[in-house]
């Protein structure tokens, strides 16, 4: 902003020594020279703003300001001035996926008083949180979507995008949920950092008509789901469109969710609950470069683990019962920093770009009898996350040296096991069972843990701790009801009627593995890390007249239990397929209060409580459920 308080005196004086300059040949020197400025742009460290620095060829005093500046795609936030006069920045955070500055002419002089003559401008493009070309990126097709895959993209070129084909035949609200990170069932993309901008923008291409509603569902790990929808305006060519949540049309926005998880439903309007349009043939839809600012530290805590405090060893926890190791948690080579990161009322720990850290006891730890490591990761990152276990033999000294070429002395050990997932998205639980550390010839003298990532990416960890999965040693009571009240699946009372079942993984073959357990001279079920498993009975049982379900369960660490009944309707037969249940068939779900972990605990839910099933005359099917993963032991069902 070019400043007017000098008189007319001084600016015709001024004017008078310009034109004496000019006709002596002076006046293209560096001094009096029409000012120029350079602007750069890069992504802020708090990765949700974009930093422009503006660099001048003389010194413009204090006659550039943040007023003298245009923003487009975004909101003018900080300016500083580096106090040389050449030098100045702005913050902008952006409600687009493209935001630019620029500076007209006139806008700031040098100390000589001419001003700029040339425009200067600058973008910053947001680069997409999701391409489709990551590796693992799967996309999963429900509800009698024809397809979902990623591929090449149509129009040409060798990028990935996202293909779906939905149809007549298709429910309408046919969608596939994205998985950049996890694994099917909980589908997690980077958190999406809603606090600057509640905007996100997804490539579309689709020989679908022009006014085709696009619905985008996101969903958090706090529970919190909302969606909004955009209409297509091309056909067969690539467009922007653009999901405003400032005012989602179905849910509600909430500041403390993360957001991580997204689902695309094509032709489909959330408003009106309906095809838009119905589709008559079957239709193909491209998506590519979902853009929005991934969020990069966690705005919550990871829960609290619900696992017996005496059957837990903990290096840090939230679980204020819990016994608590004394450890050092240090930073080590190659970048990685370790501090404290307040978290609601506790601290966490923060790596800035975790490469490999240590954990080191202040006194070892005996963990021969425990069963699994658990620690609580989050990064907005994809990481192959990796923990290392240290054994450090029969003295338990750590005799190791940072030395180039070192070993391990002869009677100290190490194992490290990768995590069964790419970790990122939001807290997510590494759970590692100790038997897979092979390579420890000992867990007697355990005395460090090594943590690593790949990418090196900012990783915050909680609720680090041993635990037990203990098995049960004693049966659970045999059932006194009388025989002819009874109707059993699996059970220890030799004199009930035993209905024949399978059990098995789901249709599809994704569910949970079934063991058979022995325990006082007979096979129960076991169940090493339930998700939900399939009980199917061999023929249809009517149970009309009965009262209720009863089902005995030992777990070590379960906190989350549920049970599932399945009526097959009029004609008995399964008929189900991944469009969802037929038409008469139906099926509803019982919560189970968290079992009791370390005893045998007898469920009994009336079956009247059962209230989706509209008949239960013609049951088939008894699912077994938990969202935790938790090894159980079922009997007398």
């Amino acid at each position: 902003m070019i400043k007017k308080a000098y008189s007319l005196t001084l600016a015709a004086f001024a004017l008078a020594s310009s034109l004496l300059l000019v006709a002596c040949g002076g006046g293209e020197d560096g001094a009096s020279a029409p000012p120029t400025v350079a602007i750069t742009s890069a992504l802020h460290a708090n990765a949700a703003d974009v930093v422009f620095t503006f660099t001048f060829s003389q010194d413009v005093g204090t006659t550039f300001t943040a007023e003298d500046v245009t923003v487009a795609g975004g909101t003018a936030g900080t300016f500083t001035a580096a106090g040389d006069g050449t030098h100045f920045t702005l913050l902008v955070t952006p409600n687009a996926s493209a935001v630019s500055v620029t500076v007209p002419p006139g806008k700031f002089s040098a100390v000589a008083r001419n001003s700029n003559v040339a425009k200067a401008s600058q973008s910053f493009v947001l680069a997409p949180a999701i391409t489709f070309s990551e590796n693992g990126l799967v996309a999963y097709a429900y509800e009698g979507l024809i397809s979902a895959a990623v591929v090449t993209d149509p129009a040409g070129g060798t990028n990935k995008v996202l293909k779906m084909v939905k149809g007549s035949s298709s429910k309408a609200w046919a969608l596939s949920n994205l998985q950049v990170f996890g694994n099917e069932g909980a589908p997690t993309v980077p958190v999406i950092n809603f606090a600057a901008n509640k905007t996100i923008t997804m490539k579309s291409y689709s020989d679908a008509d022009i006014g085709t509603k696009i619905t985008l569902k996101l969903e958090g790990t706090r529970g919190g789901a909302m969606a909004t929808q955009a209409t297509t305006t091309k056909k067969n060519e690539w467009e922007t469109l653009s999901f405003d949540f400032t005012t989602p049309v179905s849910g509600t926005y909430s500041a403390t969710e993360e957001f991580n998880k997204i689902t695309i439903i094509p032709s489909w309007t959330e408003t009106g609950a309906m095809a838009s349009p119905a589709l008559t043939a079957d239709k193909s839809f491209y998506f590519d470069d979902i853009t929005y600012t991934p969020l990069q530290a966690p705005i919550k805590t990871a829960a609290t683990p619900t696992a017996d405090a005496t059957l837990v060893k903990a290096l840090i926890s939230s679980n204020t019962n819990y016994s608590v190791a004394n450890t050092t948690f240090s930073n080590s080579c190659c970048g990685t920093q370790v501090g404290n990161f307040a978290q609601g009322s506790r601290n966490i720990k923060k790596y800035e770009g975790l490469s490999f850290t240590l954990l080191d006891l202040a006194s070892v730890l005996n963990l021969t009898d425990y069963s699994y490591v658990s620690v609580d990761v989050w990064s907005s990152k994809g990481t192959t996350f990796k923990i290392k276990i240290v054994d450090y033999g029969t003295d338990g000294v750590n005799k190791w040296s940072a030395q180039p070429g070192q070993t391990l002395p002869a009677d100290d050990s190490e194992y490290e096991i990768e995590a069964p997932f790419v970790v990122g998205g939001g807290w997510q639980t590494v759970k590692v069972d100790l038997s897979g550390f092979t390579g420890l010839t000992s867990r007697t003298k355990v005395g460090q843990i090594v943590l690593s990532a790949t990418n090196t990416p900012d990783v915050y960890i909680d609720n680090v701790f041993f635990g037990k999965v203990l098995a049960p040693t004693v049966a659970a009571a045999t059932p006194t009801v009388s025989q002819a009240k009874a109707l059993a699946i699996i059970t220890s009372n030799s004199n009930y009627t035993v209905k024949g079942a399978t059990f098995s993984l789901s249709q599809y073959n994704v569910g949970t593995p079934v063991e058979d357990f022995t325990l006082s001279g007979r096979s129960i079920k076991k169940y090493p890390a339930l998700t939900f498993s399939i009980i199917e009975t061999s023929g249809t049982m009517n149970l009309s007249a009965y009262d209720y379900v009863s089902i005995d369960v030992w777990t070590g660490n379960s906190s989350s239990l549920s049970i599932v009944l399945v009526d097959y309707g009029a004609d008995g037969l399964n008929k189900y397929s991944a469009g969802g249940l037929p038409g008469d068939d139906t099926e509803s779900e019982q919560a189970l209060t968290p079992a009791l972990q370390g005893a045998w605990k007898t469920y009994k839910i009336n079956l009247s409580d059962f209230t989706s099933l509209s008949k239960r005359d013609a049951v088939g099917q008894i699912l077994v459920k938990s969202d935790n993963g938790a090894t159980i032991f079922i009997d007398n069902l």
